[in-house]
């Protein structure tokens, strides 16, 4: 079902929960199932952990392991025109299903935004609390 798919995958967590990692664990484990291949290694973020091995550190980390892969697996795989349409057609799929008044035609805007929004918004408060965390660490 997903043969020739490649996923990088970061779990997020705290350790001090009975469940920590079991989701990104099954995740990757039902990835592979399905045909999948992850890149890289799976990430394994505590938020619990402390010194080196502080969340944020260990994302770090993790991002700056994946850079040399994906690049790897970029320039030694480069995808078929076959691929990234059906990449295209599964997502806007997908994006049907999980936006109610998803409308995949190219002149809508307003479906682009309604995906485009909250990433962007997820990506700011990943920065915004990534620089207060810093700046707290040097204090």
């Amino acid at each position: 079902m997903l043969t020739g798919v490649k996923y990088a995958l970061l779990g997020l967590g705290d350790s001090k929960y009975t469940t920590f990692f079991q989701n990104p664990t099954q995740l990757d484990k039902a990835l592979q199932l399905a045909g999948a291949t992850r890149v890289g290694s799976l990430g394994k973020a505590d938020a619990s952990g402390e010194g080196g091995d502080d969340q944020l550190k260990t994302i770090g980390r993790w991002i700056d392991n994946l850079w040399p892969v994906l690049i790897e697996v970029i320039s030694s795989d480069p995808p078929s025109s076959d691929l990234l349409e059906k990449a295209r057609s599964s997502s806007l799929e997908i994006c049907s299903e999980v936006i109610p008044d998803f409308d995949p035609s190219p002149r809508n805007t307003t479906s682009i935004f309604q995906i485009a929004v909250p990433v962007l918004v997820a990506i700011v408060a990943a920065v915004y609390f990534m620089t207060i965390q810093s700046e707290n660490e040097n204090e």
